[in-house]
């Protein structure tokens, strides 16, 4: 194939495979991070479902003692107190999951960046060597356009000189 067949091919990216591969590990990365998003959303929803939980169990024990509980309530008000802190322990419990879930959502969100940026690279170096295609194309047609000028220039140039050697 002569170089000026190769020329006037379709534009070809030699790195197309690497794009692709990279769009698919953006598209991963993306939804790896909005999974992470969800059970984030899910965690604090959580978090916050316990802690009024808890907030409402304190107030019905804020009720009672204020109310003025009794010697038989005493019991009663141990075991609230028992609950509460057992409460407590899983509010806290539930705080540290959603930390967790944050790093990773985090985490996930450094990944996501990194694919994208990675996908822009190919995809931004595939504008260059199109542009830089189009160019070394347009070079080539307008050198050929020449040629086929100069060609032309020369036999009318040969016609005319030999129309003047035979009218001789």
């Amino acid at each position: 194939m002569s170089q000026q067949e190769r020329k006037n091919k379709k534009f070809e990216y030699n790195l197309d495979s690497v794009l692709r591969v990279r769009n698919i590990r953006k598209k991963q990365e993306e939804e790896q991070f909005n999974k992470a998003q969800l059970r984030l959303r899910e965690e604090k929803r959580k978090e916050e479902e316990l802690k009024d939980f808890q907030k409402q169990k304190y107030n019905e024990l804020r009720e009672m003692m204020e109310a003025g509980s009794t010697i038989e309530n005493f019991q009663h008000v141990l075991l609230r107190k028992s609950h509460l802190e057992l409460l407590k322990e899983k509010v806290d419990g539930q705080e540290k999951i959603r930390e967790e879930a944050e790093e990773k959502r985090d985490d996930q969100r450094v990944k996501l960046v990194a694919a994208v940026k990675n996908e822009k690279i190919i995809e931004k170096d595939k504008e260059n060597k199109k542009e830089v295609w189009k160019k070394v194309l347009a070079k080539e047609q307008t050198k050929s356009l020449d040629d086929i000028a100069t060609i032309g220039y020369i036999r009318r140039k040969r016609e005319v000189i030999e129309d003047k050697g035979a009218a001789e």
